[in-house]
């Protein structure tokens, strides 16, 4: 039998594990990508995983980091605009809303 908890929980792990590292190093582009394709593999599990840590650890990021980078973004910065489109695209995938 498959042992769903276990899954669970190791998914779990994995994904808290990436968001720690990209809240560690914020301006890596890389780590967010890494962050939001493990977000996404574990929305594809076909059982619960807790994102409560990990939705925290992301609101974190969103009140330290997003505004900056939002406002350099409208500024024309493409660095910035970069990060903006990653970013959202894993608060997506953690079933948080980015404005």
């Amino acid at each position: 039998p498959l042992d769903v908890q276990g899954l669970s929980y190791a998914l779990q792990q994995m994904l808290e594990r990436a968001v720690i590292r990209f809240r560690t190093e914020p301006g890596d582009l890389g780590r967010i990508d890494y962050a939001e394709r493990a977000a996404r593999l574990v929305r594809a599990a076909p059982f619960p995983v807790d994102l409560g840590t990990t939705q925290n650890l992301f609101y974190e990021l969103l009140q330290a980091r997003y505004p900056e980078h939002a406002h350099l973004a409208r500024q024309g910065d493409e660095n910035s605009r970069a990060w903006v489109i990653r970013f959202v695209a894993l608060g997506n995938a953690l079933h948080i809303r980015v404005d």
